[in-house]
C-alpha cells in the first residue's frame, strides 16, 4: 500500500468503504486492496458486505487479465515482535560516568516504519568518577510510534516515569501524543506534542533548578540504513531547553547496540551503550516448545 501513488491510495480507500458496480482501478491497486481486505473484514465488520462485494469485481478484473492467486499468503518471520522478559544495560558517557540498568519486563520491536518499545519497573545505577552514585528507577518507558495513513489512522505517543536519587530526590514524568507517518517505505517520521512534571533531565542526565511543568514537542526521524542499522534524528523541546540527538543503532539476535549524541543549548552529551534482550521461553512436559512471538 505503501508504494502506491496518492491517486491509488484513494481507490484503495474507496473500495474498503464504498460498493462499486465496476472498478476501473490498475492491477497494483487491486492487489493491495486485496492484501488489506481480509484485515478489514475482520476488524471492520461493519464493511464486510461491501468489501465482498468489490472483492469479486477485483478478482475478475484480475482473471481477465490473467493474474491469480493475487492475496499473497501471510507469513510470520523470525524477526517478527518478540516478547523479552527482563533486558541488562551497560553504557558508557562521555562525561566521566557509566551506567548499568536491569528491566524485568521488556518489549521491543523496531522495524522501519513502527517502534514499540515497552520497559516496565526497570532500576538502574550511574556511578561517577567524581561524585556520589545516582540510583533510579523506571516505573514504565513507553515509546509507540504507530505509522498513521489514509487506511489505518493511529495515535503515537510515548510516556515516562522515572525517580532518581542523587543527593536529593528527582523525578520526570511526560506524555507525549501525536502522528507518526511512512517515508519511502524505510523511513518513520513523528511529531508528539505534550508535557513534563520533572525536575531531573533525562536527555544530559542531570538534575534541574527545580521542579517545573513545561509542554513540550518532538519531532524526528528514524531511518534505516541497512538491514538491523537505523538512524534516528530528532529534535525535542522540553525542560525549558532545546534538544537536538542524533543516534545510531544496530542489532544482532538479542543483543542492540546504541551511540548517541545530544546537543543542547546548555551541554552536549555523548552516549554509547549495549544492551541485552533475554527471551521469553514457554515449556511443556515435551520440553521446549519456542520462543513466546505475537
Amino acid at each position: 500500500y505503501n508504494s502506491l501513488d496518492n491517486g491509488q491510495k484513494m481507490q484503495v480507500h474507496e473500495l474498503l468503504t464504498v460498493k462499486a458496480k465496476d472498478t476501473a482501478a490498475d492491477v497494483e491497486t487491486l492487489k493491495a486492496f486485496l492484501t488489506i481486505s481480509e484485515f478489514m473484514i475482520s476488524n471492520h465488520s461493519e464493511l464486510a458486505e461491501i468489501i465482498r462485494q468489490n472483492r469479486i469485481l477485483a478478482y475478475k478484473k484480475l482473471n481477465e487479465n490473467n493474474i491469480y492467486q493475487a492475496r499473497p499468503a501471510m507469513q510470520m518471520t523470525e524477526n517478527a515482535q518478540k516478547i523479552n522478559y527482563h533486558s541488562v544495560k551497560f553504557s558508557l558517557f562521555s562525561k566521566d560516568f557509566a551506567g548499568l540498568g536491569f528491566s524485568p519486563i521488556h518489549f521491543l520491536d523496531e522495524n522501519s516504519q513502527e517502534i514499540k518499545n515497552v520497559r516496565l519497573l526497570g532500576v538502574n545505577v550511574k556511578s561517577y568518577r567524581l561524585d556520589r552514585p545516582r540510583y533510579g528507577l523506571d516505573l514504565l518507558e513507553i515509546d509507540n510510534l504507530m505509522q498513521s495513513n489514509l487506511l489505518l489512522p493511529a495515535v503515537s505517543w510515548s510516556a515516562k516515569s522515572q525517580f532518581s536519587w542523587q543527593d536529593n530526590f528527582s523525578m520526570n514524568q511526560e506524555l507525549y501524543l501525536g502522528y507518526a507517518f511512512n517515508i519511502l517505505n524505510n523511513g518513520l517520521f513523528y511529531i508528539l506534542l505534550g508535557g513534563n512534571y520533572a525536575n531531573y533531565d533525562d536527555f544530559l542526565k542531570k538534575n534541574l533548578e527545580n521542579l517545573y511543568l513545561t509542554a513540550g514537542g518532538k519531532i524526528g526521524l528514524k531511518q534505516r540504513l541497512f538491514a538491523d542499522c537505523n538512524l534516528r534524528l530528532d529534535y525535542t523541546k522540553k525542560y525549558k531547553n532545546d534538544y537536538r540527538v542524533a543516534e545510531l543503532t544496530y542489532s544482532w539476535p538479542d543483543w542492540l547496540g546504541r551511540i548517541e549524541y545530544v546537543n543542547a543549548s546548555t551541554a552536549e552529551l555523548c552516549k554509547a551503550g549495549l544492551e541485552y534482550l533475554f527471551e521469553m521461553v514457554a515449556f511443556t512436559n515435551r520440553g521446549r516448545i519456542s520462543s513466546f512471538k505475537l
